[in-house]
């Protein structure tokens, strides 16, 4: 009879280890929040910065009497708009926040923060969002009962999570890319809109420059404004390509995290299927390392 009962509770514990994420699933979903959460932190920091060096630069043209419109500063960077990608930047960031919160953290409480946190930025959103989820589950994974339960009750959370934010997620990476995207690769978005910007002051700096009847005071403007073209063009081509890059690895990454987190069964790890798929993850790391050096180069100027 004990040995009946022994092998019951080992099919129990087998149920229950197969529900629950296994390490390598874990590793592939940390890396994934992690560059969700980090990409996300970064665009929205980026976006504004870009707002506000694109009115420099018009500023410093229309001083010039170039072509810039007094009226029209931050060209298509609008307060709008900007606020818009911020929202979209904000809601990658919680949610690679709330992700690894559900992988790492035991606090009901820091877990209902983020939830809650995740869930005020899709609503916020410039698109209307097609997942849907009851976060007070959330709070509900955390009772006083085995690790194991906890594990696996944590594990189909994140699951439903990614299930139902998977296309809204897809959704804002592409609006990411395309304001990432130079117009020679076919963006029409913020980047596309600065480089018009940083041509148009080059081109009227460079035009004073080589007035020979310009004033001093003309010149003094023009040499500021064209050293002002050099460092946002620098800068611009150091991080819009790896922005961009990252981004597209994050994408195709969530295309594939449903799969990693369903499809891989425990039987599969025990018959030692390719884990070719969990292995791609780990690229999006090289792109954010490109990013984060570029980031890093640009901050000792």
């Amino acid at each position: 009879m004990k040995i009946q009962n022994f092998y019951y509770l080992f099919i129990i514990f087998l149920i229950i280890s197969g529900c629950a994420l296994r390490n390598n699933q874990k590793e592939a979903l940390i890396v994934f929040a992690q560059a969700a959460d980090k990409l996300g932190n970064f665009a929205s920091e980026e976006f504004p910065r870009l707002r506000n060096d694109t009115i420099d630069m018009n500023m410093q043209n229309v001083i010039l009497r170039g072509k810039a419109k007094y009226n029209k500063l931050e060209s298509a960077l609008e307060p709008e708009a900007v606020a818009a990608r911020v929202a979209a930047a904000r809601a990658l960031e919680n949610y690679g926040k709330l992700l690894q919160l559900l992988l790492q953290e035991n606090d009901a409480e820091k877990l209902h923060i983020a939830s809650m946190e995740f869930s005020d930025s899709i609503s916020q959103l410039p698109f209307k969002p097609s997942g849907f989820y009851n976060y007070d589950a959330v709070g509900g994974i955390l009772e006083n009962i085995g690790f194991l339960f906890i594990e696996a009750r944590k594990a189909k959370q994140i699951k439903i999570i990614i299930k139902e934010y998977k296309d809204d997620i897809d959704k804002i990476c592409s609006l990411l890319i395309n304001d990432f995207s130079k117009g020679n690769e076919g963006g029409d978005g913020f980047v596309s809109d600065f480089e018009n910007t940083i041509l148009k002051l080059k081109n009227r700096a460079r035009a004073v420059l080589r007035n020979k009847k310009a004033s001093f005071n003309d010149r003094e403007i023009a040499i500021n404004a064209y050293k002002k073209y050099q460092d946002s063009q620098a800068r611009i081509n150091l991080i819009a390509s790896s922005a961009k890059e990252s981004i597209n690895q994050l994408k195709a990454t969530n295309a594939e995290l449903e799969y990693v987190l369903e499809k891989q069964s425990f039987f599969d790890l025990i018959r030692r299927k390719d884990k070719s798929v969990i292995k791609e993850f780990k690229t999006i790391g090289k792109q954010l390392k490109g990013l984060s050096n570029a980031v890093k180069a640009l901050s000792t100027n």
